[in-house]
């Protein structure tokens, strides 16, 4: 959905439709079955609802979730048409590999083949593996930075709920939705 031609993210189009129907974050929660920190959440664009949450804010607001959630798609298409970040993290795996690997391989030809000793082979090896952990990390980084939202809701055990547990739950959704 636009306003003034422009895209707007999830966050934004939750808290103006939230206001427009003049809901408090606690009666979207009720709602929506989640607490009224991830409807917070929602709002300051930390996390995304998940698929259920999609569906009953859809209907809730009158809008198709296509509609809800647009220009935030617009924006994780473009995100992941992006092939730099996939190209940055192979080399960075391959090398994370590559560092655990020589490092057992230097442990054991350290301990067997050329005498080292246990304690030389055993730091030989530790510094290799923590080279290793470091690239893990590199590689963490670029996909919390890149795609901070993708598989990161964090739905509260309200949320697994179904959409009406109880007759008093349905017909509170039925008002609220109506």
């Amino acid at each position: 959905m636009t306003v003034e031609g422009r895209s707007m993210e999830l966050a934004l189009q939750i808290r103006r439709l939230r206001n427009e129907r003049n809901l408090s974050q606690d009666d979207l929660a009720q709602t929506t079955y989640v607490s009224r920190q991830t409807v917070s959440n929602w709002e300051r664009d930390r996390t995304y609802p998940d698929v259920h949450s999609l569906l009953l804010l859809s209907g809730l607001f009158d809008t198709t979730v296509d509609e809800l959630i647009k220009g935030d798609v617009v924006k994780m298409e473009e995100l992941l048409e992006s092939k730099e970040p996939y190209k940055r993290m192979t080399r960075l795996v391959t090398g994370d590999i590559a560092f655990l690997l020589g490092g057992v391989a230097l442990l054991a030809l350290g301990l067997y083949r050329f005498g080292w000793g246990t304690v030389p082979s055993y730091i030989i090896f530790a510094l290799m593996g923590g080279m290793g952990l470091a690239l893990a990390r590199q590689v963490d980084l670029i996909k919390s930075t890149t795609w901070p939202r993708i598989g990161r809701s964090s739905p509260s055990p309200r949320a697994s709920r179904s959409i009406a547990t109880s007759p008093r739950q349905a017909s509170r959704a039925c008002t609220l939705l109506s």
